[in-house]
């Protein structure tokens, strides 16, 4: 092309340009291909095989001689990386930090399997002893559980778990080590109480609706419950007393408790009559102490939750204004604005909805039982099969007599959620504050309303007719308040 610049005008202007200068030093082939290089560095570019590993690191482009830039870390189960090789067959390995780039290239990963790491199982035994010994297991393979374990007298071992807040347990014959792991011991306090009257049944929460064939009756509100229609609740896992607090726990932990800090209003008393041993004639004594206790108010309530917490090795729910634990149930002004710590594993009264919940059955649906009246059953003439209440233990009998009043907790049927005595025999303190429902709402975990000293108790007593026992009556006290016939269950995690 005519007057235009083409490489060979370059190279005959570079060559004109040597002759002119006549004594350069240099070839001139060598001034010629320098010359043309600073206008044309070529570039290479940098692929990578990752072996199966992810996420696979980006393709890169590089100078001719310039270095590649190592890619960030991988992963790939069942395996851990090794190095970066030039070739397939992983014989030369490639340094980031060394090696240029002079063509365009291909890195391929290396990664061995697992198998032949091991990692270290180590256990916090909480203060008992011996301290079981450290386990070396390889990947993927199962801890062996200790035996014999540590011993803490007078607690109990009741397993081991994956975290310090003792929140999921690890079962030996299942889970399997991918890390090193520390397992924490967990203890109950070995009571004097029989177990089966401690024990706790667990209900998977989930997400309610509300229905109005939830309701006892269409009117008045108290009668509607806490699932009232266009009203969503969301409840988390929770497990909740088989039973009613019995006198002979009650007395147990407070025992206890009043030899470590603790204050209580009230003695507490075995049902309806007097103090411990008191009542009917015909009542055994064990018969009398298995009975729930009553003549407690809210603060005793929840005082003694948080006594028996620490007592099982449990954190304390209840707590004053700088997080203190409260342990005065005389003090009304630290009781009353008590708040409940985040996270805490120890017991607490039940919520108004997870009360409902759990006397419902537990499970969310618009067939039964969750439609049920009362308790276990959704006809009034079968209610005597699964409450004391009104018909049953008062009715026609006098004082001391054994149908008479607060019976020993679980001598009738349970609900399908095997929880005895839902519906009758004493009522039930909860947690919440009273106050009104919105239907317009949708809440998770409610806990009542922000003011005031009436708490909720649920649930009825023997002295109550049907309506009183249903499932979905609304009723509360002050919380120092204390009657023959008000009780309480707990809940905890």
């Amino acid at each position: 092309m005519a007057g235009g610049f083409t490489p060979m005008n370059r190279i005959m202007g570079v060559l004109a340009l040597s002759l002119w200068l006549g004594g350069c030093s240099q070839p001139l082939e060598e001034v010629i291909w320098k010359d043309f290089v600073r206008g044309h560095t070529p570039a290479y570019t940098v692929t990578f095989n990752a072996g199966g590993g992810t996420p696979i690191p980006a393709t890169q482009t590089v100078a001719h001689g310039g270095k590649a830039a190592a890619p960030t870390a991988m992963t790939r189960g069942g395996h851990t990386f090794v190095d970066w090789y030039r070739e397939a067959a992983l014989i030369n390995s490639w340094n980031f930090a060394v090696d240029t780039v002079t063509a365009n290239i291909t890195l391929y990963a290396e990664w061995n399997p697992v198998m032949f790491t091991t990692y270290t199982v180590t256990f916090n035994a909480g203060g008992g002893t011996p301290v079981p010994a450290t386990q070396t297991v390889a990947h993927g393979g199962k801890a062996t559980a200790p035996a014999p374990g540590p011993t803490k007298p007078p607690y109990v071992l009741t397993g081991w778990f994956k975290e310090p807040e003792r929140i999921n347990q690890w079962d030996f014959n299942i889970h399997t080590v991918m890390a090193d792991i520390t397992l924490y011991a967990k203890w109950d306090y070995n009571s004097g109480t029989p177990a089966e009257y401690r024990a706790m049944v667990s209900l998977g929460g989930g997400t309610i609706t509300g229905d109005s064939a939830y309701y006892y009756a269409p009117s008045p509100d108290y009668y509607k419950g806490v699932f009232i229609a266009g009203r969503t609740v969301t409840l988390s896992p929770f497990r909740i007393a088989k039973y009613e607090t019995t006198y002979e726990l009650w007395k147990e932990v407070r025992d206890w408790a009043t030899g470590n800090g603790y204050t209580f209003a009230n003695n507490g008393v075995e049902g309806h009559g007097g103090s411990f041993g008191t009542g009917g004639s015909d009542w055994t004594a064990d018969e009398k102490k298995r009975r729930p206790v009553t003549a407690i108010n809210w603060r005793d309530a929840i005082v003694w939750c948080n006594a028996y917490s620490e007592k099982s090795g449990r954190t304390a729910v209840y707590r004053d204004g700088s997080d203190g634990v409260l342990r005065d149930a005389t003090d009304g002004t630290a009781a009353d604005s008590a708040v409940m710590k985040a996270g805490a594993d120890g017991y607490r009264l039940p919520t108004e909805a997870e009360w409902e919940y759990a006397a419902r059955g537990g499970t969310p649906s618009l067939t039964a039982p969750f439609t049920d009246k009362w308790a276990g059953t959704n006809t009034e003439n079968d209610l005597k099969n699964y409450a004391w209440y009104s018909d049953n233990a008062d009715s026609g009998v006098g004082y001391g007599h054994p149908d008479y009043g607060v019976h020993p907790v679980g001598t009738k049927t349970a609900n399908s959620a095997q929880l005895y005595d839902m519906s009758g025999n004493v009522w039930e303190w909860c947690w919440d504050r009273n106050g009104g429902i919105s239907s317009l709402e949708t809440v998770t975990d409610p806990a009542g309303a922000a003011s005031g000293t009436f708490r909720v108790n649920r649930g009825g007593n023997w002295d109550d007719g049907a309506s009183y026992c249903a499932v979905a009556y609304r009723h509360n006290f002050d919380s120092d308040v204390r009657y023959y016939d008000l009780g309480f269950r707990v809940v905890c995690p």
